[in-house]
């Protein structure tokens, strides 16, 4: 049985929805519970981060030529260097992106890799950070 738990200011940990206690009831009275710690990702997050691909998409110069949205968010991440080279069965190598699913990626290493594209998104499209996060909101 999973659920979360979320530490209080004083110290102690409750559960972390309605759903959460409910499960934490079925544990006895002087049963010990193992907790495991997880760097869990903000899906709020996740989605500005795909609110930007799609901004960026619609907002770059036409000397880039993109096929779709999922096109260049592949392109953007192999440009900030979350890449991995493949080998095929000829000796020829390829770049490709490597995953940003929640479970290969945690919040803090997202943070980093949203930052990164947030600069190279900056400078295809011209304009300034705080342009590019106002004109998100619009993207959501």
């Amino acid at each position: 049985m999973k659920f979360d738990l979320v530490k209080h200011k004083d110290g102690y940990f409750v559960p972390g929805s309605d759903s959460d206690m409910k499960k934490s009831q079925k544990v006895g009275v002087g049963e010990v519970v193992r907790a495991k710690s997880v760097d869990q990702r903000n899906y709020d997050h996740h989605k500005k981060y795909f609110a930007m691909i799609r901004f960026a998409f619609h907002h770059l110069p036409e000397r880039f030529t993109f096929t779709d949205e999922e096109d260049l968010r592949e392109a953007l991440l192999i440009g900030i260097g979350w890449k991995e080279i493949r080998h095929d069965f000829h000796g020829n190598t390829k770049e490709v992106a490597k995953s940003i699913s929640f479970s290969s990626v945690g919040q803090q290493r997202f943070e980093k890799i949203y930052s990164k594209t947030l600069d190279l998104v900056v400078r295809l499209v011209e304009i300034d950070s705080k342009q590019v996060e106002n004109e998100l909101l619009n993207f959501m």
